[in-house]
């Protein structure tokens, strides 16, 4: 969002994500991007190398300055969050008001029936919703019953 010049012209401002009443103080889950070295790599060592200055106190620190949200539990990175950013006057520390929620467990089944889902989505757009999320919902009845048969 830091890079969208709208957020220069309007008026806006930041505050943590409402809590639900039975886990007060959690948030969202996280949606980091995630860094990884390949198998068929040929420089897997140098890859690694960059990664690790990613996730380096040093980078962290530069990003965290600029409004990227820091990956490091450390608390001076932390701090530092959009100190240099054209947003400074806002409440952007208002992100690590919460923690983050856990990750859910995902069993093997629930690719195949969110792909039935996110079909649905898709075809919200030609047919109203309700009728979307039924088909969808019978799509993913008939995948489940029919791994249920394997």
């Amino acid at each position: 969002m830091f890079i969208n010049k709208e957020y220069e012209t309007i008026n806006w401002d930041m505050v943590p994500i409402p809590t639900l009443k039975d886990k007060p103080g959690v948030g969202s889950q996280a949606y980091p991007t995630f860094f990884s070295v390949t198998s068929a790599s040929k420089h897997k060592d140098e890859a690694m190398e960059v990664i690790k200055y990613l996730v380096s106190e040093e980078a962290q620190m530069k990003l965290s300055k600029k409004g990227i949200m820091p990956v490091l539990k450390n608390d001076a990175v932390k701090q530092a969050f959009g100190q240099e950013s054209k947003f400074k006057d806002k409440n952007l520390k208002a992100v690590f008001t919460n923690q983050f929620a856990p990750v859910p467990y995902k069993s093997k089944y629930d690719s195949l029936v969110e792909k039935a889902y996110n079909e649905a989505v898709g075809a919200a757009m030609s047919q109203d919703i309700n009728t979307a999320l039924r088909s969808a919902e019978e799509k993913a009845n008939q995948i489940l019953a029919s791994e249920a048969n394997k």
